[in-house]
């Protein structure tokens, strides 16, 4: 492994890392520089021997001298190089590190933004194009390479739910935005670049008039990095699609930049701009820019959609979190759950069922997606089938064989096989109340990443379910007797406004029974309340198995009933009002030492147009008539010994 930045740089390392790079050189030098100092040496020997030197002897001893100490210094000279060599070759590596670690945090950080994708090359390489149409130097242009892949670092402080909001963003939010240039500020400012990196950071979003933010510079007061960078960065943003806008066409958002020169961006930049635009060079840049690869930084695709896919989730869960409270109603509830789930996991079929305890089975209450026709209302009896295993276990489950659950389907056309199935529990205060299961064509489609997602949306949707079917039940009961069960007056005048409305627009009849039970009174003073109650249970049930399906029988008060036929004419009406009374009469009440109590009804009709042009008017001949009918056939209780 290549470790040239971790060797040392002085001492004996660096003839070290010389003999290793110049081996032979090397190995001639040592050879020719021991020469040099044997034959000095042996010049120096014969001295002591003949000690009487000659002119020529010592010329020659001192120039071999001289060549020893000249080849020595050559020797320490190429030593000096060498680590000269070294040093700028761990800097030039040291800048690649870094300029590939602040690459691959940008991209990084740009990732958490799913409606930016590939912004940071097509700004960063726009953004060098202008500058080299301005004939900026060197380093200028390098502050604007790096200044472009850093200036949305502040965003790390924006939470993810406001980057990736489908709707315009509030004053709120728009503030928290613009905040990410002062924090990207305060990021870069520890790192001490070369170059002025951290003035295009914080002031990139200014606008030459001084309108923009977060100092509201103007004029030659912003750095003319930051100047650069404006014009790419919004020329970028109005090419993106947003959720709220399309995306603007290149000559649309030229001619906005064009139109902003010297309120919102330097003339001179602008011009420039649009002189890389007329050359062709832009277009090539948003040609060739794919949506997450930069310029010297490869980084799989997989590690961007891993990074991505954690972005979304949050954003999806925060967006159920959100949207599942909107509504109070039972089916809109069950349907948002499953629409929410699918941003969350792809599935083929959804199914949200609901516990029946005393049935001991689950019953398919939702159902969106492949046949859902089929399964919408089927029961699987707890502990059988996979979502039936869930509803008894309280445990997650996920299996490649949903024949279990599906077998209890009603059959229908043949259509696509559901091969996998992800099932968990929705519990309230450690009690199943439901279970949410998800299906996929394929097999192996659900993972244990996925079964971690939708328990999550389980204990959302459970909460949620729970407060819809209590406001429900709380509506209901509003609109319901509590004695009979019947519908309340309340319901009754909004079903009767209704079928009245409907029978305006369709000319058809409806028609108005009102009945009221004769001498009631007589029944409560001689067997008791009790028995009056038990009385006007009796008489709801036979009143409602007396009528037709679609017909509302409504408790008004007391002992007053009303019973609203739809699409029906008068003769028809009276009819039914004559079956009703046949009905009451039959009846045989026992209350108290088997005396059989003998009840009569009066009924009066009443039909729309015919009787009445509107809903007050109808209600007033319908109690007409039946105190008419009540006058005409006035009859005690009669009680009659067994």
């Amino acid at each position: 492994m290549d470790n040239t930045l971790s060797r040392p740089l002085a001492g004996g390392g660096d003839f070290r890392f010389s003999f290793r790079r110049h081996r032979a050189d090397w190995i001639v030098r040592i050879a020719v520089l021991t020469a040099c100092l044997a034959t000095l040496a042996l010049q120096a020997s014969s001295w002591l021997v003949i000690p009487q030197l000659t002119i020529s002897e010592l010329l020659l001893f001192a120039a071999m001298a001289m060549l020893a100490i000249l080849f020595l210094l050559h020797c320490l000279r190429d030593l000096h190089v060498d680590r000269i060599e070294r040093e700028l070759e761990r800097a030039r590596r040291l800048e690649e590190l870094n300029s590939s670690v602040i690459r691959t945090l940008a991209v990084a950080i740009n990732s958490k933004d799913q409606m930016n994708r590939g912004h940071l090359e097509r700004v960063q390489r726009s953004a060098l194009a202008i500058a080299r149409e301005m004939g900026l130097d060197e380093a200028q242009m390098e502050a604007i390479r790096v200044g472009a892949l850093l200036h949305d670092i502040g965003k790390l402080a924006v939470p993810e739910h406001i980057l990736n909001k489908p709707d315009r963003l509030t004053s709120e939010e728009e503030r928290k935005v613009q905040s990410h240039t002062r924090v990207g500020k305060r990021i870069l400012e520890p790192i001490r670049f070369p170059y002025d990196v951290v003035s295009i950071v914080e002031h990139h979003h200014e606008c030459f008039d001084g309108s923009g933010y977060p100092g509201g510079q103007q004029g030659v007061e912003i750095s003319l990095g930051a100047r650069v960078l404006a014009v790419a960065n919004v020329y970028d943003a109005l090419r993106s699609r947003r959720p709220y806008r399309e995306a603007l066409s290149a000559d649309d958002a030229l001619a906005h930049i064009e139109s902003h020169g010297g309120t919102d961006f330097d003339p001179e930049v602008t011009a420039a701009f649009m002189q890389v635009a007329k050359s062709g060079r832009l277009a090539q840049i948003y040609a060739g820019v794919g949506p997450v690869r930069l310029a010297g930084t490869e980084l799989p695709e997989s590690i961007h959609d891993d990074i991505a896919s954690a972005q979304q989730e949050l954003f999806a869960l925060y967006d159920i979190a959100q949207t599942m409270s909107t509504t109070l109603n039972v089916q809109e509830t069950l349907s948002l759950i499953a629409s929410k789930t699918k941003k969350v996991v792809d599935y083929s079929t959804c199914i949200v069922f609901v516990v029946d305890r005393e049935r001991n089975t689950i019953r398919a209450d939702f159902a969106q997606g492949l046949r859902e026709d089929e399964l919408v209302g089927m029961t699987i009896p707890l502990g059988e089938g996979v979502s039936g295993k869930v509803a008894t276990s309280g445990l997650p489950m996920r299996s490649d064989d949903p024949g279990g659950d599906l077998e209890w389907a009603r059959p229908g056309p043949s259509g696509s096989a559901l091969h996998s199935v992800l099932s968990v529990p929705l519990m309230r205060e450690r009690e199943v109340v439901g279970v949410i299961s998800i299906y996929h064509v394929d097999k192996r489609a659900f993972t244990e990443d996925h079964q971690r997602l939708i328990s999550i949306v389980a204990r959302q949707a459970s909460l949620a379910i729970d407060n819809a079917r209590e406001f429900e039940r709380t509506k209901e009961s509003a609109m319901t007797d509590n004695l009979t069960g019947l519908p309340n007056a309340r319901c009754l005048y909004k079903l009767l406004e209704q079928e009245v409305s409907r029978a305006q627009r369709h000319a058809q009849p409806v028609s108005l029974l009102a009945l009221d039970l004769d001498d009631f009174k007589s029944i409560n003073d001689t067997f008791g309340h009790q028995a009056g109650d038990q009385a006007l249970c009796e008489l709801a049930k036979i009143f409602q198995h007396a009528v037709r399906e679609y017909d509302i029988v409504a408790r008004h008060a007391g002992d007053e009933f009303f019973v609203v036929l739809p699409a029906t004419a008068q003769d028809q009406a009276r009819v039914i009002a004559d079956r009703i009374q046949a009905a009451v009469a039959a009846h045989r009440p026992s209350y108290r030492n088997n005396l059989l109590v003998r009840l009569r009804v009066s009924i009066g009709v009443a039909t729309f147009p015919d009787d009445a042009q509107d809903l007050n008017s109808l209600i007033a001949a319908a109690d007409a008539a039946m105190y008419a009918d009540k006058r005409a056939n006035q009859q005690k209780l009669t009680v009659i010994n067994r």
